[in-house]
């Protein structure tokens, strides 16, 4: 009986999107695709594995965009690996990690306004009755929402959920 009237329901579903294809023009099939588009919640591609397909393609393009960023992203290494050294102290640490979380986001801001790209950024040190402070996050203007709407959490949240990974 329910796999009855599902079928009656989705040949009713089909029969509109094939009525508005032929009003419109499209096939059934583009509308459907504009319409889960749209409208559904479905699992996005990895955007890393599309990007890596985009840099394949792309890549004379894509290494000059890197040349133009690669002292500050080799900078922002050698901070990352200095801010994983214990060796420090506290205050030190906190130091180091406002510094380098500052230089992210002006990474981040310029990568915005140069390229297009959008982002999020979560930071946090691991070092537990010590870092307790030391969690940030920074999201460009696109990406504003992007831990309401896509995690469903506040910034407090991404960071506890995140220091528990780290």
């Amino acid at each position: 009986m329910v796999a009855t009237a599902l079928d009656e329901g989705f040949e009713s579903i089909n029969n509109q999107f094939s009525k508005l294809g032929n009003h419109v023009g499209m096939l059934t099939q583009q509308v459907i695709a504009h319409f889960t588009k749209q409208f559904a919640c479905t699992n996005s591609p990895n955007d890393w594995n599309i990007y890596r397909k985009y840099v394949a393609a792309n890549k004379p393009h894509e290494l000059a965009r890197l040349l133009d960023f690669e002292k500050e992203i080799l900078t922002t290494f050698e901070e990352a690996k200095v801010i994983g050294k214990v060796d420090k102290t506290v205050a030190q640490c906190q130091q180091l990690f406002h510094k380098t979380a500052k230089r992210f986001v002006q990474s981040f801001s310029a990568m915005a306004k140069s390229h297009g790209c959008e982002g999020a950024l979560i930071m946090a040190r691991s070092v537990v009755n010590q870092d307790g402070g030391l969690g940030f996050t920074f999201t460009t203007a696109e990406a504003e929402n992007f831990f309401a709407e896509c995690c469903h959490a506040d910034i407090d949240e991404i960071i506890g959920h995140f220091k528990v990974h780290i």
